[in-house]
Order: C-alpha cells, then structure tokens, then sequence
C-alpha cells in the first residue's frame, strides 16, 4: 500500500503525514498493515471508515486494512467514523 510508504517517508525527522478529524490536524508517525477480517460478510465498508478501535486505529482501505498506532495529539476515534 503506498499509504504506508508516504507515511514513513514523512516520519521523523519531517514533521509527519497528517489528516484531518472534526477540524483538527492529527499527525500521523506509525501505520501498519492490518490482517484485520471483519465478521460479517454482509456489511460493506467503505474506504476511510473506521472498523475497529481495540488495538489501535483500524481503517478499511480500497484494498485491505491499515493500522495505526501513534498520532499526535492523541485521539478519540469512534467506530463507524471517517478519516
């Protein structure tokens, strides 16, 4: 995934991939790729979607999950938002 790639490019030393969340930029230092299945397989996820928050921050994408693990300031993600 090339998300992955730009997020560890822009890692420390630079001042780190960013996105927005209810108008604040939140700094992002650490992301994975997560084998994360969901377990239903009648619930369609959209790309961005927040799917699961028990170990860190887990985002469907167009082609599987991310993790993430640190963002600065920390935040309060809920299930079900868009990233």
């Amino acid at each position: 995934m090339y998300i992955i790639n730009l997020v560890r490019s822009l890692s420390e030393p630079y001042p780190g991939a960013h996105f927005l969340y209810k108008n604040k930029i939140i700094k992002v230092f650490k992301i994975y790729e997560s084998n994360f299945k969901k377990k239903s397989a009648y619930l369609f996820e959209e790309p961005g979607k927040v799917v699961n928050i028990s170990n860190g921050i887990i985002i469907r994408c167009s082609d599987g999950y991310l993790r993430i693990k640190n963002t600065f300031p920390s935040v309060n993600i809920k299930l079900g938002d868009y990233l």
